[in-house]
């Protein structure tokens, strides 16, 4: 064996992502809610998947939540949607649509991405699928590959620590600006 490949065999630990959880530490803190009641649902079992994407065709942020999904889903099991799982992802858009707060909670048929359907979307990629964008483009993501996803009972919430401002300028220097703030990010940087 030659000794780049032996260097990537050695790194491989380093770039490997796993699957799945909801509480990993290079993820924001959620708050989890009462776990719904429930059986565990096998979304994709051998790299076949069963499940359909719920979402209203008329809404923009919807549409493209259910691509980034569909994308996302396609590149970790390598195949095409189905026309009918067994089980259902629906995206809920909320009323607001300045709304920034996601939730995401499993029902007895699926699993239902609520609030920000954008925002939604993207964390449960990152929580249940482990994917992750470092910078733009097809090179700055990655996608693990999945043969076998699971999910089990689970209901949480999320959202921006200070309601809109996300994106500004404000939001940085507002995320430091006192003792308080300081230490409840402390733990995170």
């Amino acid at each position: 064996m030659n000794k780049l490949a032996i260097t990537l065999l050695a790194a491989a630990p380093i770039f490997a992502v796993h699957a799945y959880d909801i509480h990993s530490k290079a993820l924001t803190p959620i708050a989890e809610k009462a776990k719904p009641s429930g059986e565990a649902m096998a979304f994709v079992k051998g790299g076949v998947r069963d499940f359909t994407i719920i979402f209203d065709k008329d809404h923009k942020p919807s549409v493209n939540a259910a691509k980034l999904l569909e994308k996302c889903f396609e590149k970790i099991t390598g195949t095409k949607a189905v026309t009918n799982g067994t089980y259902r992802l629906t995206l809920v858009a909320p009323q607001d649509p300045k709304e920034q707060r996601i939730s995401v909670t499993t029902t007895s048929d699926g699993v239902t991405l609520a609030g920000n359907v954008g925002f939604a979307a993207v964390d449960f990629a990152e929580r249940f699928l482990g994917v992750r964008w470092y910078f733009p483009g097809e090179n700055g993501i990655i996608y693990p590959q999945i043969r076998d996803l699971t999910i089990q009972p689970v209901a949480y919430e999320d959202g921006p620590w200070f309601e809109g401002v996300r994106g500004d300028l404000y939001y940085g220097i507002a995320s430091v600006n006192d003792e308080a703030t300081r230490k409840h990010w402390e733990p995170y940087c």
